[in-house]
């Protein structure tokens, strides 16, 4: 994570099996709920769905953007940088690679 004026540029580098930021890395494992589970450690509640996070191993996929779920782990990764400044709000610029398509 960079800071610039008063953005906050964050690299993502979405792999099959690790989402890597500068300060974290985290399996890619994600499930979601409609309803909050009983455990709730590393939970996204986004969109009225709760998604626990690194529960086992997302499936390869070709082509990233054919589901959500790596939407909802974009924004864990945006959330565990945040985390590690104390923030609770920023201006974020992603920096991600794309596919070649």
């Amino acid at each position: 994570m960079k800071k610039f004026n008063d953005v906050i540029i964050i690299g993502v580098d979405h792999g099959y099996g690790n989402i890597k930021t500068a300060n974290h890395c985290f399996r890619t494992g994600i499930t979601a709920y409609d309803s909050e589970p009983l455990f709730t450690k590393d939970m996204l509640v986004y969109g009225g769905k709760f998604y626990l996070i690194g529960e086992g191993h997302k499936e390869f996929l070709p082509d990233k953007i054919k589901d959500e779920d790596y939407y909802a782990l974009t924004l864990v990764a945006i959330a565990k940088e945040l985390s590690a400044e104390d923030l609770t709000e920023a201006t974020v610029h992603i920096a991600a690679g794309l596919p070649l398509t």
